[in-house]
């Protein structure tokens, strides 16, 4: 019988349960953060579950369209896995994960999922007829001397200012990464969309779960960076954060990259290197190009004419 999406309330256990012994997952995928998510932005919080795969994610209804929805602010929205299957099984299309992208292509007319770095192969989307476009991030290894790995400037400009800051971790910081996320838009005349109060909301959401860790670095008293990492055993992804001209991320990342380790993180991926001056800053902290997958799916013949002809 083929899965459907149900309400997360009515499966709530074994998705969690799910997402406790997944092979790849994200905190993302965690149900307490889809129901934040589903409060905040008036998306209902659906799960899609087979014999050892699923799906956690949010329905939204416009008309006719029912959609898997990407909400904003969520880097990653992937399947979970129980156990990766092997090669052979997804060369012969006989895996539940192929199983699960083939079933929601028959109950949604539309859907995005968005792949961790460490995922490790979306063709089973493919085969099941949706369309995957190559993005990029960049992923650094804080473990020993992230100095090491930095590039000379910003090795040297956090080094010589080191001092001049007092890093904090706790709760009071996600409110600065929030706004300074908010800022970092307007500063470039962008339209982020969400409100502070809205980002420091699901901030709040991961830290209650134990899945992230907020750092702020000040300076005569007052917050010049702050950054809010998404944290699941070895792996960290920088999600929120902004800072002050100056010095002052760098001072921070050191700072989190050390703390981050000492508490057993191997992989921090940091986040979107798609535009040249991000892709840079990335690369001046160590982050190392990696690809990941967008996986869409378009039903109707009709809709995916009128998004061709929409561009």
């Amino acid at each position: 019988m083929p899965v459907r999406l149900r309400p997360l309330s009515a499966v709530r256990s074994d998705a969690l349960a799910l997402w406790e012994q997944a092979a790849v997952r994200t905190p993302f995928a965690h149900p307490g953060y889809a129901e934040a998510v589903g409060r905040v932005f008036g998306l209902a919080p659906v799960a899609a579950l087979a014999d050892g795969a699923g799906v956690i994610g949010w329905e939204k209804r416009r008309g006719p369209i029912r959609a898997l929805a990407l909400p904003p602010a969520t880097p990653y929205v992937a399947p979970l896995v129980a156990e990766w299957p092997r090669e052979a099984e997804i060369v012969r299309q006989r895996t539940a994960l192929g199983g699960l992208a083939r079933d929601l292509a028959g109950d949604v007319q539309q859907a995005t999922l968005a792949l961790p770095p460490d995922w490790r192969d979306a063709r089973p989307f493919a085969w099941a007829g949706w369309r995957l476009e190559t993005r990029y991030t960049a992923v650094a290894d804080p473990s020993g001397d992230p100095l090491a790995r930095w590039s000379h400037g910003t090795r040297q400009r956090a080094r010589r200012h080191a001092d001049t800051y007092q890093l904090r971790e706790g709760s009071a910081e996600i409110a600065h990464a929030a706004s300074f996320q908010v800022q970092s838009y307007e500063r470039k005349s962008l339209a982020l969309g969400i409100s502070a109060d809205t980002l420091a909301t699901l901030g709040e959401t991961l830290v209650e779960l134990g899945l992230a860790r907020a750092f702020g670095a000040y300076r005569d008293g007052a917050c010049e960076a702050a950054a809010l990492f998404a944290v699941d055993g070895p792996r960290a992804i920088y999600w929120l954060s902004g800072s002050e001209p100056g010095p002052a991320m760098s001072v921070l990342f050191l700072h989190a990259m050390t703390a981050l380790a000492a508490d057993g993180v191997t992989t921090l991926d940091l986040g979107g290197a798609n535009v040249p001056g991000v892709a840079q800053f990335k690369r001046q902290l160590g982050g190392e190009l990696a690809p990941v997958v967008v996986a869409r799916w378009v039903g109707p013949r009709w809709l995916r004419a009128a998004q061709s002809f929409r561009g």
